[in-house]
């Protein structure tokens, strides 16, 4: 296989691995997010934080596979094609953009969702300790935010994966 064949499966895989991210992350919201908001208070910040396990150990994983992919196409095409074309150029930009958005799951859920994060995990003490509330307007809220700041999670990868295919396109 050339090394510009593995380029393009690299690009290809990183398209179709951030769309699914993005989507994946998105289901954890919208349908996932609208079951929790159903149950009571003393079962809905186990249903949160078991959504929330699921997605914290696959959701990085596959953010780092697929800024891996556009990282390697970027590179790939950076020694190929030397002196580098302006379509080149583009291409590499981009690629280096949807890696680099890809990734950015990370930095936006410890800057922004971490003190959700931590108070919904309050709530889940309280739940498990048997003393949460019939009623609970703040675990309500709390979990609204946290669907609202999932969700804005989930375009990141979906912005790396329109990266990746204008840089397929170039």
């Amino acid at each position: 296989m050339s090394s510009m064949t593995a380029a393009r499966i690299a690009q290809i895989f990183g398209c179709a691995s951030a769309a699914w991210l993005s989507g994946y992350i998105g289901s954890m919201t919208m349908p996932g997010m609208s079951a929790v908001s159903k149950a009571p208070p003393n079962v809905a910040p186990k249903q949160w934080r078991t959504i929330f396990d699921i997605g914290f150990t696959t959701a990085p994983k596959i953010a780092g596979l697929s800024a891996s992919a556009f990282a390697y196409a970027a590179y790939s095409l950076s020694v190929q094609q030397k002196p580098a074309s302006s379509s080149t150029l583009t291409s590499i930009y981009f690629l280096s953009a949807a890696a680099i958005s890809t990734l950015m799951i990370a930095p936006w859920t410890i800057l922004t969702m971490l003190p959700t994060n931590e108070k919904l995990d309050a709530k889940l003490a309280v739940a498990e300790s048997g003393l949460a509330a019939k009623e609970d307007s703040e675990l309500d809220g709390l979990l609204t935010k946290w669907a609202r700041l999932n969700g804005i999670r989930s375009v990141f990868p979906l912005v790396g994966a329109f990266c990746g295919l204008w840089a397929i396109t170039s």
